[in-house]
This record gives structure tokens, sequence and C-alpha cells, in this order.
């Protein structure tokens, strides 16, 4: 090997380790000392604020390394996900106007995980028939809700997708507040009916599942069951005549179901 390759190797080698090989260095001077005389008290007190200097920068480098390596992991996680946004809250509305007619209301805020988003697809399905399938979408709590474009609609996988414009590209890190509404017909004609929500990947945010009876058609019996656990039973308070359960989500792993029954 020749002398600049001895070089670029050595250079290579001692430029990312500086911190450790001074630290080598000070400790070897200190042993030198203590072997061929007693070094003075005021020397090695020294040494030993440069070893601590070393190391604590040392430490600062490692922790932004750290942090460069968490910033990779996010983006790396983010790309694989199967949609483009994470969601932070969402709330779940069954309006049951009668035994054959509801309007669904999903609300949610998602923070979007990637770049140049301009459109956002929802799924429905269950028993019933769609006959409105609409969205809206505001940035906060204080601005006026906006109307999405629906830009198609199609069946598949035993239900129906829709994909809605957002008129806007969102990029990595924006904040939106997101509502679906759908009216569905022939949707709870049985004695026994339920609703239920069923986690995805990177979905452990706070869910509200709220369900709100017809005012003369109360439920006999509602329960909250968690797919492999036994079932809870709930108490519908009322509100203007009409009963209605509200329970908070707090998590729901991915594939798991959580569902909420109830006989007529």
């Amino acid at each position: 090997m020749g002398k600049g390759r001895w070089a670029s190797a050595l250079k290579g080698f001692v430029l990312p380790n500086w911190d450790a090989l001074l630290v080598i260095a000070v400790a070897a001077v200190v042993v030198v000392l203590d072997v061929f005389g007693s070094p003075d008290d005021g020397l090695v007190s020294s040494a030993i604020l440069a070893v601590l200097a070393v190391m604590a920068v040392a430490l600062l480098r490692d922790r932004q390394g750290r942090r460069d390596l968490d910033a990779i992991r996010r983006l790396v996680a983010d790309a694989n996900k199967d949609r483009p946004f994470d969601v932070v809250w969402q709330k779940n509305v069954w309006d049951i106007q009668d035994r054959s007619t509801a309007k669904i209301v999903t609300t949610s805020q998602i923070r979007f995980t990637r770049n140049d988003i301009a459109t956002l697809e929802h799924w429905s399905g269950g028993a019933g028939r769609l006959t409105r399938y609409e969205a809206k979408r505001r940035h906060s709590e204080e601005e006026r809700w906006i109307t999405a474009k629906k830009v198609h609609e199609f069946p598949i996988e035993g239900g129906t997708k829709a994909i809605f414009a957002l008129d806007e590209d969102h990029c990595r890190g924006d904040m939106l507040e997101w509502c679906v509404e759908r009216d569905s017909e022939e949707k709870f004609p049985g004695d026994r009916e339920s609703v239920s929500l069923t986690g995805r990947t990177h979905a452990d945010h706070s869910r509200v599942m709220k369900i709100i009876w017809p005012e003369d058609a109360p439920p006999s019996h509602v329960a909250l069951r968690y797919q492999g656990r036994p079932a809870r039973s709930l108490h519908p308070k009322s509100e203007l005549g009409r009963c209605f359960v509200e329970e908070q989500i707090s998590r729901l792993e991915n594939g798991d179901k959580v569902e909420i029954t109830w006989n007529w």
C-alpha cells in the first residue's frame, strides 16, 4: 500500500474517532508521568477536566446521531404505511333515523406523513345502500367547513370507495380536520344489529363511538365487545327524547375489532 493510501486510511480512522483517541492520549500522558515521576496535581486536574470535556462532546455527537437515526426511521415507517397520513383522533357517529335509514358521520384530525397529497379516499362497507357520500375539510375548528369534491366512486371489496379532491397540496406535518358523511337505507333492519371498528396499521389513536337511536325505537339491550373478550353491558342515556351511547375507545391494535351490539 502506498504512502498516499496509508495517509488516507489513517485520516479516515482518526477524524471520526478523534475524541476517543484524545482521551487515550491524555490518559497515556498521565500514566507516563506517574511512572517516571510524581505528576503535578494541577496537571492531573487539568487532564481530568480535558477528558470530561471530550466525553461530553462525544455524548452530544452520539445524541445527534441517534436523533438523525430516529428521523430516518420515521421516514421509512411513513413510507411503509398504506395511507399518507396518521390519525390523531377520530369520532364515529351513527345517527339512526329509523330502522331503515341512518346518517353515519366520521370526523378525524389527520397529520400528513408524505408530501404532495391532494386527494383522500374513503371506504364504506356493511349492510345497506348508500344514498349520499360526501366529505368536507377544514384546518382547525375555528374555520368553516369546506366541501371536498368527489372525483370518483366505485364498488370494491364488498363496499364502496370514494376519492375526494382537497384542491390544494398538503405536505408532511400538515394537519387537517376531515369529515365524511354517508346516508344509508336498509341499514339496520334486523332484530339484533351492530356497528364496529377495526384497527389498521399505525392506527392506535383514540376513538369515540356514538350511536343515537330513533325516538320511537329505543334498544332493549346494548353491549360493547372487544374481539376475544367478554361483552360489557352499556346503559343508554337520553338526549332530546332519543337514547344514545357514547364510548371512548383508547387503543385498538392492528387487526383488532370492537363492536357495539343491540337488540331492538
